[in-house]
């Protein structure tokens, strides 16, 4: 894994599978309870790996503070495990941004405990597709 636009390792970003459709063999057991989803950290130089996982489709996420989380991007990445196969994925994490500010009632004083959403706004595309950036 390696920040956008560079080759920069991310170290220490937490990686996490969610299960995107039918995972494991037909006609295994069914489970009760919650199953948490698999998930590694990467190492100094980037890399990862999950070395036992059922083959199936999932949906990659990766998390590292100061960073977009993959969830959060406008591209999904996903990957259909093969039993028996090793696959190799590439991973790029945008860097992210603060919003600061203060909020004010109208006489300017204070306004503690209000809830600020920050919003995108980006123009679609004549065939209605549309681009947001962190």
């Amino acid at each position: 894994m390696t920040i956008e636009g560079s080759n920069t390792p991310v170290a220490g970003a937490r990686i996490v599978l969610f299960p995107n459709g039918p995972i494991g063999q037909r006609g295994s057991a069914p489970r009760i309870g919650p199953i948490r989803p698999p998930e590694t950290v990467t190492g100094q130089d980037g890399r990862f790996a999950f070395p036992r996982i059922f083959a199936g489709p999932y949906r990659v996420d990766a998390q590292k503070t100061g960073l977009v989380s993959l969830g959060q991007s406008d591209q999904r990445t996903t990957i259909d495990v093969v039993a028996g196969r090793t696959s190799e994925l590439t991973l790029q994490m945008q860097k992210g941004a603060v919003i600061t500010g203060r909020i004010v009632d109208p006489s300017g004083e204070p306004m503690p405990d209000v809830r600020v959403v920050a919003l995108r706004h980006a123009p679609a595309t004549a065939g209605g597709a549309v681009r947001l950036f962190p």
